[in-house]
C-alpha cells in the first residue's frame, strides 16, 4: 500500500490560492468563497512559520479556519451589511396621497387599477376623480376630493 504525500506548496500558492477564493466570491456573492480565501492566506502566511510536511496539512488547515471563521462570523457580518440604514427615506411610492380616476368599480392610480376601500360612504361614476390615500395588499383606500386636494 503506498502512502500519498504531496510536496508541500510555498506560501505565494496558498496565499495565491486564497486571493482567487476571494476574487470568485466577487462573482459569486454567497458569502462563503471569503472565508475559505481568508483561511487560505492565513495559512499560507503560517506557512513561512510552520514547516507543512505535505500539502494535505496546509488544505486542512486553510478549510479548517475557514470553516470555523464562517460559521462564527458569516451570520453577524451579513446582518450588518444587509441591514437597512435608519437615514435612508423610505422607499414606498405606494404610500404617497394622490389623484386617481375611476373605471369600472376600480380606481386607477398610478398606471394600476385597484379594488376600492371608501374611507368614508360616497357614490362613485366612472371617470371620477378621487384621492388615494394609500394602498395596501392590492386596495386602495379613496375619499372624495377636496378642495385642498386640488
Amino acid at each position: 500500500m503506498t502512502n500519498l504525500i504531496l510536496d508541500p506548496l510555498t506560501p505565494w500558492i496558498i496565499i495565491a490560492i486564497g486571493i482567487l477564493f476571494i476574487t470568485f466570491e466577487i462573482f459569486i456573492t454567497s458569502f462563503i468563497l471569503i472565508w475559505f480565501g481568508i483561511g487560505f492566506i492565513l495559512t499560507g502566511i503560517l506557512s513561512y512559520i510552520i514547516d507543512f510536511d505535505n500539502s494535505l496539512w496546509q488544505f486542512a488547515l486553510a478549510s479548517f479556519i475557514g470553516i470555523i471563521s464562517m460559521l462564527i462570523l458569516r451570520n453577524k457580518l451579513m446582518s450588518k451589511f444587509l441591514k437597512p440604514k435608519d437615514n435612508m427615506p423610505k422607499d414606498n411610492f405606494f404610500d404617497e396621497k394622490g389623484i386617481g380616476i375611476i373605471y369600472n368599480n376600480q380606481v386607477k392610480y398610478k398606471a394600476t387599477y385597484w379594488k376600492i376601500k371608501k374611507i368614508k360612504p360616497f357614490d362613485i361614476k366612472d371617470n371620477m376623480e378621487v384621492t388615494v390615500l394609500n394602498i395596501k395588499k392590492g386596495i386602495a383606500t379613496i375619499q372624495p376630493i377636496e378642495k385642498e386636494d386640488i
